[in-house]
């Protein structure tokens, strides 16, 4: 864990589905270890909650909480204000984490059609649609272990696109594991 704590010290993270569980317990951890973090979520006022429950936890001055609403099963919504936010908050993002999901508990048989394309909207093509709009600052901007780090999350999101059935949330669970590990 002291690996990660000076790792993501005065790094800068974009995180997907930060205002809520996985990706605002992820946030919380990276504002105790120094990082500025930027939550992207549906909700604008689950958004301005968690910016004010993470403030309090910096330890450093310098440290940043951003907030971004927007759905990442909206691709054009997203190609709009990413670049924007990139272009007006330098620098860019050391470190994306794509923590947005959701699942619906249920028997494949039972569950509508709908459900999997709006479950694959959002934990597949939300987790692809980010990392594509990253990627292109990132090649330009990332050098050693940041690198390192943004290809395993690049490599990630197409490793797993065979494992359809896999569940996203596991998927982040994993790259947050050895992310932080």
């Amino acid at each position: 864990m002291k690996k990660a704590r000076k790792y993501f010290e005065n790094k800068n993270v974009l995180i997907t589905g930060g205002s809520s569980g996985i990706g605002f317990s992820i946030a919380q951890e990276l504002m105790q270890m120094g990082a500025s973090v930027c939550l992207l979520a549906r909700n604008q006022e689950k958004l301005e909650e968690a910016k004010h429950k993470l403030q309090v936890l910096a330890v450093k001055p310098q440290q940043t909480v951003e907030i971004l609403s927007a759905d990442v099963a909206d691709t054009e919504r997203l190609c709009e204000i990413i670049p924007a936010y990139l272009k007006d908050n330098p620098p860019v993002p050391d470190v994306l984490i794509n923590a947005a999901g959701v699942a619906r508990p249920g028997y494949v048989e039972e569950l509508d059609l709908d459900i999997f394309k709006w479950t694959m909207d959002i934990d597949y093509h939300g987790t692809v649609t980010m990392t594509k709009l990253l990627l292109p600052y990132f090649w330009n901007v990332a050098v050693g272990i940041s690198s390192t780090f943004h290809l395993w999350q690049v490599f990630w999101a197409f490793l797993a696109t065979p494992l359809i059935l896999a569940p996203s949330s596991l998927c982040v669970v994993s790259q947050t594991f050895y992310a932080l590990k």
